[in-house]
């Protein structure tokens, strides 16, 4: 049906930002400089550099008569990457082969003209924070999953150089910095948009899910690759803290939650235990019994403990309590079924959120039988009571709305439910505006504010707008930005009157004025 379970894909090649090199060639030696960096300097609040030294090998050489028109290889060391965008990220070297498009040079004037680069970068050393150490491909053109490169370069030849005058430079030396990564311009409408990593959108190393606002007035976070919980201010400065295992959570809405305590609680360890992060970046964990399966979300609920669903593959699943304190409380119930694909009853609980009745609500697919799906509400004691859905739509996010009911998201492309407390439902369908929706939470405006999450080469696929808005009277409204990609996953009320969301696809973190 199209869900994002397995699809988390961990530890891509680290990051840089976008193409520094613009030049002056004085005995040989190009220096290079950055006209995209001063555009950068101007449209966000940092970048990331690295020092590169190296070589440019021109095809054909130069000459007074042109020269260099094909790709002109370039092979360069980089060193100490940086960034001053409030994130710290350092490795000790890396490699650069790659070619420039055409040749950016010329012997016969003193020119300036644009080169595409393109490459690979190979990173050396352990000094990256936060794992990753691997490649990251240099691309013209921005394609997803890569960083786009290039540059703007121009010559001067003194007339005592004897190469050109010759008629034969086949190379010379390059020295500056360089930043790779395509540019994320900030606001488009009410959308503003703050890359994890300024200026970088689309490097796909972070891929932010799940999203809450904390006690300190920030955005925290979890990530998809690199095993980090992130937290970005209202003004858009981004911290990083490595968590101390391998994580990979792919929730749009459960996966992190504020806590009763002042902390930040969170599905850890690939599901095997409940993390807690405080605001200065202490991290616990909170393992699982065996054999209860994998947690999926998790909620703060009505009694100031942690609620969670699991996912068993070999036996019941369940919902745990878990108390700040440590105290963990597994419930279980026939109607929660198991998670084992080769049952006949095969059920995968989803989102858990609290209910203005004071009892933890779920949603629940029953995979063994499209079109047979439950919203489903456990009470602080555990007595578990299940809803089946009267339309075919299997639920996914859910939150209790400013009306008194839930109101959820499913993966049908095109529909929102909503339920009473008493087990009443309502559909509202709108193909055009609503795509497979893995975040949702009630707005300060009274309305329910929703992510589209959709990606090429999923069934189904069209660009929905990002961000949703829908009333209680079920009229919808949504919001786009052209640096926002369909990858939109979680969603929350900011602590400044705002929407929050994780761009799961573009690693940045986004914010949607509310009317």
């Amino acid at each position: 049906m199209g869900k994002l379970r397995g699809k988390a894909a961990m530890g891509a090649g680290k990051l840089v930002t976008q193409c520094l090199v613009g030049s002056m060639l004085v005995a040989g030696i190009l220096v290079l400089t950055s006209q995209a960096a001063a555009a950068a300097a101007q449209t966000s609040s940092g970048s990331v550099t690295c020092s590169l030294s190296g070589v440019v090998r021109f095809s054909p050489p130069l000459s007074r008569s042109g020269g260099g028109t094909h790709a002109s290889r370039v092979t360069a060391s980089l060193s100490y990457c940086t960034s001053n965008s409030g994130i710290v990220e350092s490795l000790s070297s890396g490699r650069l082969r790659g070619v420039f498009a055409s040749s950016p040079f010329s012997c016969s004037s003193s020119s300036q003209t644009g080169a595409a680069l393109s490459g690979v970068v190979r990173w050396q050393g352990t000094a990256w924070p936060h794992g990753g150490i691997g490649r990251t491909t240099v691309e013209d053109g921005g394609a997803v999953g890569s960083f786009p490169g290039g540059a703007v370069v121009s010559l001067q030849v003194p007339a005592a150089l004897s190469g050109c005058a010759g008629g034969k430079v086949r190379s010379a030396i390059v020295s500056g910095t360089i930043s790779i990564g395509q540019e994320c311009a900030g606001v488009d409408g009410p959308i503003t948009v703050y890359p994890m990593v300024p200026p970088i959108c689309g490097a796909q190393n972070y891929m932010p899910t799940s999203i809450t606002t904390g006690p300190d007035g920030a955005l925290w976070y979890t990530t998809n690759r690199n095993n980090l919980i992130g937290r970005t201010t209202t003004a858009g400065v981004t911290t990083l803290y490595p968590l101390p295992y391998l994580w990979d959570g792919e929730w749009g809405n459960g996966g992190i939650t504020a806590g009763s305590d002042g902390a930040l609680w969170f599905i850890a360890n690939s599901g095997l235990a409940i993390g807690r992060i405080t605001t200065s970046g202490s991290v616990s964990t909170f393992p699982l019994p065996s054999g209860v399966g994998l947690a999926s979300a998790v909620t703060s609920g009505p009694d100031g403990a942690m609620w969670f669903t699991t996912n068993n593959n070999a036996g019941p699943n369940a919902i745990g309590q878990l108390t700040t304190s440590g105290q963990m409380t597994m419930f279980t119930d026939p109607s929660l079924g198991t998670a084992n694909w080769n049952s006949d009853d095969h059920r995968y609980l989803w989102d858990i959120t609290s209910g203005p009745d004071g009892a933890l609500w779920f949603s629940m697919e029953y995979a063994s039988n499209e079109g047979q799906d439950w919203i489903g509400t456990i009470s602080t004691s555990g007595a578990v009571t299940t809803y089946l859905l009267p339309f075919a739509a299997a639920p996914t996010a859910l939150t209790a709305g400013p009306d008194g009911a839930i109101w959820f998201g499913t993966d049908a492309y095109g529909v929102i439910g909503r339920v009473t407390t008493s087990g009443v439902f309502s559909e509202f369908s709108d193909p055009s505006q609503i795509g497979q929706v893995l975040g949702m939470t009630a707005g300060p405006d009274g309305a329910l504010w929703f992510t589209n999450y959709s990606v090429p080469g999923d069934t189904g696929f069209v660009p929905y707008p990002p961000i949703g808005r829908i009333a209680t009277d079920g009229t919808i409204t949504t919001y786009g930005n052209p640096y926002v990609e369909e990858g939109a996953m979680g969603i929350t009320a900011g602590p400044d009157g705002a929407m929050w969301f994780s761009d799961h696809i573009n690693d940045s973190i986004g914010r949607v004025s509310v009317p």
